[in-house]
């Protein structure tokens, strides 16, 4: 059994590509008024950045649903991924792509801790 490991930047650059590929591809909603427009229909994950408030995350969670929500390490800045100041939520609808994004965000956080 052949194991592939990537480092943290190796990893980070891949999810930004392909969060990238989503906000083109038109399967992200970017920011919260977007998302509550929608009314979380059809949203498979909801990215939050690690400096939003905890009372935004909370109501996030109330609303998406606490599976939803992935708060990202403080050290991930979402405007840097998004090329977007001030975004701090981000949600992907329910794709192939957002199932491989929250795959990639899963192996990160494990090589993170």
């Amino acid at each position: 059994m052949t194991v592939i490991t990537q480092n943290r930047s190796a990893a980070e650059e891949k999810i930004a590509a392909l969060i990238n590929f989503s906000i083109r591809s038109n399967v992200a909603v970017i920011g919260m008024n977007r998302l509550e427009s929608t009314a979380y229909k059809g949203i498979g994950i909801v990215l939050v950045s690690g400096s939003t408030s905890a009372n935004t995350v909370k109501t996030i969670r109330s609303v998406a649903g606490e599976e939803k929500v992935i708060v990202l390490d403080a050290e991930i800045k979402m405007e840097n991924i998004t090329g977007k100041e001030g975004i701090k939520v981000l949600g992907l609808k329910v794709s192939e792509l957002q199932k491989e994004i929250e795959r990639l965000i899963k192996i990160y956080e494990g090589n993170s801790r």
